[in-house]
């Protein structure tokens, strides 16, 4: 008796040609995220299309059904998805199976942007302008500031609540060299935590926080720098006057004791020996 198998071998989906594209931010915001598209194309040797294809964000649990319709499971089916990711590190995980083999790739996503401010605790100048400086704390993969934003706020407000975003003071500053300027004038007196925002050029932003700061009347500051100008102006007048009489009178006194000596000499010569005048 002869018998027939008839075996066949199970080709594994590929998940192949992937590309991710750059990460991209939604700009300023209370609850910012990044967004990254993945592209790759599904491929199974046997024509089986996926039973399963998903893509998951890992950090937020957030799931996504990738199956997609078209195209021969042999020569390939082209997925693509964007994906909204959390600031710094994520991972995508992209599963699928064709109903016997399963079959997963995992996405590494780094989206860094963190700065460091300097100057804030000096204070407003005599116009109202704050001026500080923002460095940047490496690994950061843009390339340039696209807007810098100051925001005041009530002190311990808590940045992921949308409403202190709304109601905060929004200023834009101004770049000057290396130091950025805010003009801080029409700001009314009280106390406040200044929120330093600073956008680059791929949406994603990064908040620096400097915590109770006071902002005084502009015009009072003004009028204690002038009345300080004023007794510093009084103190050397009256130092230069006391100089003056110093010197007058150290004079007075030289010329006195030079008369003096004049007449001591006079004196002298008058009281000679008569004798001596007739010889």
């Amino acid at each position: 008796n002869v018998v027939a198998l008839n075996l066949q071998v199970n080709h594994p989906p590929e998940v192949m040609d992937l590309n991710v594209s750059s990460p991209k931010g939604t700009g300023p915001s209370w609850n910012q995220r990044g967004y990254v598209k993945v592209e790759f194309t599904y491929r199974d040797l046997d024509g089986e299309g996926p039973d399963y294809l998903t893509g998951l964000v890992v950090e937020t649990n957030e799931s996504v059904d990738l199956v997609t319709a078209g195209s021969d499971p042999v020569t390939g089916l082209d997925v693509g998805h964007g994906f909204v990711v959390p600031m710094g590190h994520s991972t995508i995980l992209i599963e699928t199976s064709d109903g016997q083999t399963a079959v997963n790739l995992t996405i590494d996503v780094n989206i860094n942007f963190e700065i460091t401010v300097y100057g804030l605790d000096e204070g407003r100048d005599d116009e109202g302008y704050l001026q500080f400086e923002v460095e940047v704390l490496e690994p950061w993969e843009g390339t340039i500031f696209v807007e810098v934003l100051m925001l005041l706020v009530e002190p311990g407000s808590d940045p992921l609540d949308q409403e202190v975003w709304g109601n905060a003071i929004h200023t834009s500053a101004v770049q000057d060299g290396t130091e950025w300027s805010v003009d801080s004038s029409p700001v009314p007196i009280g106390d406040y935590d200044i929120w330093i925002v600073v956008q680059d050029d791929r949406l994603v932003s990064a908040l620096y926080i400097e915590e109770d700061i006071t902002f005084s009347d502009l015009s009072e500051d003004e009028g204690n720098d002038g009345n300080l100008v004023l007794m510093v102006a009084l103190i050397t007048g009256l130092l230069l006057l006391v100089l003056v009489v110093v010197l007058s009178w150290k004079a007075r006194e030289r010329a006195m004791a030079s008369r003096a000596e004049e007449d001591h000499d006079h004196e002298i010569i008058s009281e000679q020996d008569p004798m001596e005048e007739e010889q």
